[in-house]
């Protein structure tokens, strides 16, 4: 029987993500501690240290938005791992989706299978709603 693969929670794929940013951005954890402090987010290389380490096991909202400007990349290249990752995404705990669903998800492009699209939909702004693609079946 094959082993299934460890399932990373949504702040280890952040960690992962920030972590490969970061060293393909060059930054070092003081430059990205002092990149974030620039945003109004007081860290230090420490914090940087701990979460790659995984010795600090949560992100703010606000500090994954951070990272993303820091980093330069939209947030959703942070919460969900890019093209390639064929393994699946926990939305929570019980509900597993594959890594495309989970990125057209937060997007908002996708309404995952336990949800109204009537409801998910209703809350986009009308200059921003997309007729959503429908099967041609």
């Amino acid at each position: 029987m094959e082993e299934e693969p460890p399932r990373l929670d949504v702040t280890q794929i952040v960690v992962q993500r920030m972590k490969e940013l970061r060293t393909r951005r060059g930054l070092t954890a003081e430059g990205l501690a002092e990149a974030m402090s620039g945003l109004g987010i007081p860290w230090q290389a420490g914090v940087v240290t701990k979460l790659e380490k995984g010795y600090r096991k949560s992100l703010s909202v606000n500090e994954l938005l951070g990272l993303a400007l820091a980093l330069d990349v939209a947030p959703v290249h942070l919460l969900v791992p890019v093209e390639g990752d064929t393994s699946l995404y926990h939305l929570t705990p019980n509900q597993g989706v594959r890594v495309d669903e989970a990125r057209a998800w937060v997007r908002g492009s996708w309404v995952p299978p336990t949800g109204d699209p009537r409801a998910y939909y209703s809350e986009v702004p009308a200059h921003e709603f997309e007729t959503p693609a429908t099967s041609s079946n």
